[in-house]
């Protein structure tokens, strides 16, 4: 896609491929209500051309755009600055160009799981028990850091990669612990929330190795895929008298501090903007 038009504001999101993307709906009907000559474009790049689009991203005087697969991990050497929590992830989903050019990575993904619960179980309290994160890749590592920002204690990750969810839980310290899908009944025993982070559940991802009937009913039950917006999980959880999300929620909330760092406006998630996004879902 051309990008080159200076008149205008401009933000975007790179990666590959994009058609699946939500953000430009997102981002376009904040630019519209706040009446901001801008424009959120989706700019489709491979891994081997990162540094290509970065400079006619910063020649084009954008002020800024997201990341999402493949290139959350990948872009991080091509940034001039991580901030601290994207820089503990090890992830970036977002980057602010300065005024100077410089490329500025941080991550809303941990924000934003947090607010979907703050904003539709305002009485959960997310510390008070065991929470089961199944992955280890870089939604999970999101999302732990988030829980360990709020004093979590007991933080399980579980993972067909032990290796992996070894590796999380030795940077998270003392509160989290390891698991592979041997040991899931005990890693589920008196969990507070259940919180899926792999595409377990989307189109061609179906779900494996997981035996429900360990997750405690009195669990909140996280599904951080929105596409469908009703997985297989939250079927299940409907089903068996669990609290449960889905992540339709963390992509709106996620969205919300990227665009105020652009534009010095703090949006909202609003009726309509739901009903557009769930339109297309």
């Amino acid at each position: 896609m051309n990008i080159e038009n200076k008149n205008i504001s401009k933000v975007g999101i790179i990666g590959y491929p994009l058609s699946h993307s939500l953000s430009p709906l997102i981002h376009n009907y904040w630019l519209n209500l706040f009446n901001i000559n801008g424009s959120y474009i989706p700019i489709e790049v491979e891994k081997d051309k990162i540094d290509i689009i970065l400079r006619k991203i910063k020649d084009d005087n954008f002020k800024g755009f997201n990341i999402t697969i493949p290139l959350k991990e990948k872009i991080i050497p091509y940034l001039d600055e991580l901030d601290t929590n994207a820089k503990q992830i090890g992830a970036v989903n977002a980057v602010v160009v300065t005024k100077s050019g410089k490329l500025i990575g941080r991550n809303t993904d941990g924000y934003g799981f947090l607010e979907n619960i703050k904003t539709n179980f305002p009485n959960f309290k997310i510390s008070s028990g065991p929470i089961l994160i199944l992955g280890a890749g870089g939604s999970a590592r999101s999302i732990c850091f988030a829980l360990k920002s709020l004093e979590c204690k007991d933080i399980r990750i579980l993972s067909r990669r032990k290796p992996q969810a070894q590796k999380l839980s030795e940077e998270l310290g003392i509160i989290a612990s390891a698991y592979d899908f041997s040991d899931q009944k005990k890693a589920m025993l008196d969990i507070n929330m259940f919180v899926n982070t792999t595409p377990m559940g989307m189109e061609n991802f179906p779900w494996s190795g997981i035996d429900f009937n360990y997750i405690p009913k009195k669990s909140l039950i996280y599904d951080i895929v929105y596409k469908p917006r009703v997985t297989a999980l939250l079927k299940m959880a409907h089903g068996n008298g669990n609290i449960c999300l889905g992540g339709i929620g963390m992509l709106l909330n996620q969205a919300i501090p990227c665009f105020e760092w652009w534009f010095g406006k703090k949006p909202r998630i609003d009726d309509k903007l739901e009903k557009i996004i769930s339109d297309r879902l």
